[in-house]
């Protein structure tokens, strides 16, 4: 089952950062409960996420997992930008090097959500388009 406990292991695999010394376990927690708002915003869902935000089930589909943990390890790298400058994810890495990282994050999680919208999109059963009847003013004619 998908649970904070759970998606905040797996942004401290995917940071390589089990100790928390990367990213602490308040961070993540932090990060994880931003990009869920984020993704809920921009599909226009209630997403829940067991242990987020006072949640006791999660109806998170599986399918939007991993735009979840991309934008969570964007948040998380932000919110220790501001607080370390410089120094995200390992001591040799200059502030350029980690800007860049940060920046391909957005740009992962932005389109991940795009692949989700489109997704629903698809699934949603009616068309986003259809017939329109013009219908001329009658003001126009001589």
């Amino acid at each position: 089952m998908i649970n904070l406990e759970t998606l905040s292991a797996r942004l401290a695999n995917q940071t390589l950062d089990q100790r928390g010394l990367i990213i602490p376990t308040e961070a993540r927690s932090e990060a994880i409960g931003q990009a869920l708002e984020k993704l809920n915003s921009f599909l226009g869902m209630n997403y829940t996420v067991a242990g987020v935000n006072g949640a006791t089930e999660s109806a998170l589909p599986l399918n939007a997992v991993y735009a979840l943990l991309v934008g969570a390890r964007a948040y998380g790298l932000s919110y220790l930008s501001v607080n370390r400058a410089g120094n995200l994810l390992k001591p040799t890495d200059t502030l350029d090097e980690a800007e860049m990282l940060l920046r391909h994050l957005w740009r992962q999680f932005d389109a991940e959500l795009d692949r989700l919208r489109l997704l629903a999109l698809q699934s949603a059963g009616s068309v986003g388009f259809g017939h329109w009847e013009w219908v001329e003013s009658r003001g126009f004619e001589r």
